[in-house]
């Protein structure tokens, strides 16, 4: 938290909302489901090798997104009596935003759906480090009137 002059700039480490852990538990389930399939016909079919290859490929590139998204330094600024929000040099006017999406309660992701936009595109998207900072973004919306709703929306990684 800084001063800048009569304003009070909020600066909140934010990150991507990801999947891993469910593709990690689908890519688990689905190769179980192959070496069954495998282990009753007693034999070996190339065709469910070529399958568990797409499975591991899936799940390296899964891992590989989450290292990327885990290292990487995000930021969202709010500033006391401004209209506006920077997400990591990426300024929104209060007016661009249409609704605030909430997608769960503890660690909560949060989409900022922008005016004309039917989903909420990835820079919009984040999740705060410390959960304890959704209730400053809250009050932000309420300010400025925008709608906040709590709903699944698409997270893009």
């Amino acid at each position: 938290m800084k001063q800048i002059g009569a304003d009070m700039k909020m600066k909140y480490r934010i990150k991507y909302p990801t999947r891993t852990k469910m593709i990690m538990a689908v890519s688990v389930l689905f190769s179980v489901a192959m070496l069954q399939v495998a282990m009753m016909a007693e034999r070996t079919f190339p065709v469910l090798f070529f399958m568990q290859l797409a499975v591991m490929a899936i799940l390296v590139v899964s891992l590989v997104i989450e290292a990327f998204v885990r290292l990487g330094k995000r930021t969202l600024e709010i500033r006391d009596g401004s209209e506006t929000l920077n997400i990591n040099g990426y300024q929104l006017d209060a007016n661009q935003i249409q609704m605030i999406k909430v997608k769960g309660y503890q660690h909560a992701a949060i989409g900022l759906q922008l005016k004309g936009k039917k989903a909420v595109s990835a820079k919009c998207c984040f999740k705060f480090v410390d959960a304890k900072h959704t209730q400053e973004l809250l009050k932000w919306a309420e300010r400025n009137k925008i709608q906040v709703t709590n709903t699944y929306f698409m997270t893009w990684v």
